[in-house]
């Protein structure tokens, strides 16, 4: 079961990892494993009006850490998204807060929620553009390749 870190937790947290000097942007999030305290796995979610919020996912199992792990990393384009784009992921993550509420859930499987749709959402909407440009973006890699091995 997430759950959210003790004051004292958050303090030594900051102190083993530094993490509000990481540079994680707003409706970003990372997943950290912290040695010092038993490899505990942190979510660590960026809010636009509560600064940081800091979930223990340990339980959750690898499979649904890795998940949050990988959306995660997908988190850091969120500024050179369109503001239209950005508007839909925020109306989607807020769409999931309410229902999580409504539902009766806890503050930390909300922000659990909220960080993964957030993410999925970004990933469902760069995806395609990715695979779009893939195979030009090689081709014309190999292609440069090629000419900077003739001409050196």
């Amino acid at each position: 079961m997430p759950r959210e870190l003790t004051p004292q937790e958050l303090v030594l947290m900051q102190r083993d990892t530094d993490y509000l000097n990481a540079g994680i942007p707003v409706f970003s999030s990372r997943v950290v494993k912290w040695v010092e305290a038993n490899n505990m796995v942190v979510l660590i979610y960026h809010t636009k009006d509560f600064g940081y919020t800091l979930t223990d996912i340990t339980d959750f199992g690898s499979a649904k850490i890795n998940e949050l792990a990988k959306v995660s990393e997908v988190h850091g384009l969120w500024y050179y998204l369109p503001g239209a784009i950005q508007d839909v992921i925020t109306e989607r993550a807020e769409q999931v807060a309410a229902v999580a509420v409504s539902a009766g859930e806890t503050v930390e499987e909300i922000i659990t929620h909220v960080a993964e749709t957030t993410g999925k959402t970004l990933h469902d909407l760069i995806a395609p553009l990715v695979d779009a440009l893939l195979v030009p973006l090689v081709l014309v890699g190999a292609i440069l390749g090629i000419y900077l091995i003739k001409k050196g």
